[in-house]
């Protein structure tokens, strides 16, 4: 530790950091005095001053170090932490902003609290000079809800009108931040975030119509946590103003048997999110202009339906394939496409096959140059409403678009859809369970896609959502999408979800639905493979009997060859188009069919092991079971697993 010390304070040299870097790991541990604790964190803080990029990327990562280690006791540092990281919220590089926004959840994490770190960054973050630094620190507050409000409490009722009056903030990207950070606090805590919003005074009638607009969207497509306050009934609900009706009563009244709409009541479509142009050429709500974009679009195939049956190479063939010939030389032009095609699809009243032939159009605009234009991320955030109401939307064919357009979005987009697949994977997890097959079916591929084509760690926060569903088919799905992002992600991202994946993993393993142990116990081996310490956790806290078959489980995998592989065997994510195509098939089908040769391979329930270790059919009695006590230093060895018995004895002479 003193020569980590002595690196900090010898000055701001790029060697240096790296040095304290390799180190640092080693040499800090949680029991370290606090005299010395203090001094490396005011060290690190001077180097935060320095003009160099690579300086001041190890000084926050050092910090993120130290605060992993000590845990609780930053509590103590962090009036000089936090001045010091709000005001790296508004450096020039982004590299350096998107570190300071990771260290500022770590510092959450790790001290257990997050109120501790959002009350001294927040009030003066959201008053703060630098634009930057006010759309950066909203986007901590939307982050910190997003990854906490299930396991800490993270009280931001108060921030509320603060947050709010941004909407109105003189900076674009502000205020399309602000209108995120409310919805997603509204996701979380439900109705009252909508009371407090329309107390706030000075904002435009427009901009809080937008928002509310904006809240009742995320009511309406799924995106409502578990835990959020439900909406009031509609006989005890205060009527709004018709300015802003409500989207989840009039959508109500369009299910099959309801009271027929009058065009009075009907919702007003999700707001894009982009700035509308007097005089533009295509203007929203033009019928005209709508009729224009449709007539572009690429026209179904003869004798195809919309609605019919997808299997997962037809999803992946349509994913894949290229739209029409479109090249675009500004972003504007691309707004300027998108906003009669986001009118549309946004509009459950306008006609089905319209809203299909332009979510078709949308996937060619996908397939141009389009999203390597500037603002192109900003513009797809505002797509988001529309494409989950198509999502939802009660005709297959519709829903089936919908999914493709995403999936493909994702596709194209690549880790830069990370930000994207939180907001759509709610929808999409919701989708999976619908009786409609074509459905089901469809936002069970998306989902798969959308894991196989982006890293994007914050989508296990969701999944941990669901994992106590109701749903035996919503469990099994999560295991499922656990498994893949283990499979293709590899244990490097995932690090930090390690210790909520080992209790997920745990609890799924004794499931009471057969299909869902069964992908628990493989999701464990491949959890095995990248975070050995706690697969060993969850291997001591399991009962004889079920150590016994996931032991079995391993045997068949090594067999051929699953889960023996290396993880530097995994795919690489960031790969050549070709190599995804051979295991399109693979990734997408459906682990429960009979015919599937991996499950055939899985041993029958009644099997045991005999005295030699290999098995033999037979029912498992607890004598057997008092006979093989497992031998859990193994699981910390590099080898594989084995049974430890005692020798049987010789059989009697005949």
């Amino acid at each position: 530790m003193d020569g980590v010390l002595q690196l900090v304070a010898a000055g701001t040299r790029v060697d240096h950091g790296d040095r304290v870097l390799s180190l640092l790991p080693s040499a800090i541990t949680s029991d370290v005095e606090e005299g010395t604790l203090s001094d490396l964190v005011q060290g690190l803080l001077a180097w935060l001053k320095s003009s160099n990029t690579k300086i001041c990327s190890a000084a926050l990562s050092a910090l993120e170090i130290v605060a992993v280690r000590v845990g609780p006791r930053m509590r103590s540092l962090i009036g000089d932490v936090v001045p010091a990281l709000r005001e790296k919220l508004g450096d020039g590089k982004e590299q350096i902003r998107k570190v300071t926004l990771d260290l500022f959840l770590s510092l959450m994490e790790a001290m257990g609290s997050p109120q501790s770190v959002l009350d001294p960054l927040v009030p003066l973050a959201l008053a703060h000079k630098n634009w930057r630094v006010r759309q950066h620190a909203l986007e901590v507050c939307e982050q910190a809800m997003s990854k906490f409000a299930g396991q800490a409490n993270v009280g931001l009722g108060k921030q509320i009108p603060a947050i709010t009056k941004l909407i109105v903030d003189p900076n674009e990207a502000v205020r399309e931040q602000a209108m995120m950070t409310v919805a997603e606090i509204y996701r979380h805590v439900g109705e009252r975030v909508r009371a407090d919003v329309t107390r706030v005074e000075g904002i435009p009638s427009n901009r809080m119509q937008a928002l509310l607009e904006r809240l009742d969207a995320v009511a309406h497509t799924g995106g409502m946590s578990l835990l959020a306050e439900p909406e009031p009934a509609p006989a005890a609900a205060p009527r709004r103003p018709s300015a802003t009706p409500s989207v989840r009563r009039t959508a109500g009244s369009a299910t099959a048997g309801g009271p027929r709409r009058s065009d009075d009541d009907a919702p007003p479509p999700p707001r894009l999110g982009l700035s509308s142009r007097q005089g533009s050429a295509t203007s929203v709500g033009s019928e005209g202009d709508l009729k224009r974009v449709a007539a572009l679009a690429t026209a179904p195939p003869a004798g195809s339906a919309a609605g019919g049956t997808v299997t997962a190479e037809e999803f992946e063939a349509a994913v894949r394939a290229d739209g029409a010939s479109l090249r675009f030389r500004t972003g504007s032009e691309v707004e300027d496409e998108l906003r009669p095609i986001a009118e549309a699809i946004g509009d459950t009243q306008r006609d089905w096959e319209q809203r299909v032939v332009l979510l078709k159009r949308f996937r060619d605009i996908i397939s141009s140059n389009a999203p390597q234009l500037d603002g192109f991320l900003v513009q797809m955030r505002g797509l988001v409403d529309p494409l989950c109401l198509s999502l939802r939307d009660l005709r297959s064919g519709v829903s089936k678009e919908a999914c493709v357009s995403i999936a493909k979005l994702a596709h194209v987009l690549r880790d830069d859809f990370e930000s994207l697949a939180d907001l759509f994977f709610p929808s999409l997890l919701r989708q999976t369970v619908i009786n409609v097959k074509i459905i089901a079916d469809s936002a069970n591929l998306c989902a798969r896609h959308i894991i196989s084509s982006t890293v994007a760690p914050k989508l296990i926060a969701r999944l941990l959502e669901y994992k106590d569903s109701k749903s035996v088919t919503q469990r099994r799905r999560v295991i499922e999408y656990v498994l893949l992002a283990l499979e293709e992600w590899g244990g490097a991202p995932l690090h930090k979800q390690a210790a909520s994946l080992r209790k997920m993993i745990a609890e799924m393993v004794s499931d009471a639905d057969v299909n869902v142990r069964t992908v628990a116990r493989r999701a464990y081996w491949r959890f095995q493979a990248h975070f050995p310490a706690d697969a060993a956790q969850i291997m001591s806290s399991l009962d004889p009997a079920k150590q016994k078959m996931l032991l079995e489980d391993r045997d068949k995998m090594d067999g051929r060859g699953a889960a023996a592989a290396p993880p530097s065997a995994v795919r690489a994510r960031v790969g050549s188009t070709a190599s995804r195509v051979p295991r399109a098939a693979e990734v997408h089908k459906d682990p429960y069919s009979k015919n599937d040769p991996l499950m055939a391979t899985f041993p029958p329930a009644s099997a045991r092991l005999d005295d030699e270790g290999h098995i033999s059919p037979g029912k498992t009695t607890k004598a057997t079971v008092a006979r093989t006590p497992m031998n859990h230093a193994s699981l910390n060895s590099s080898g594989p697993l084995r049974v430890r018995r005692e020798a049987a004895p010789a059989p009697a002479a005949p």
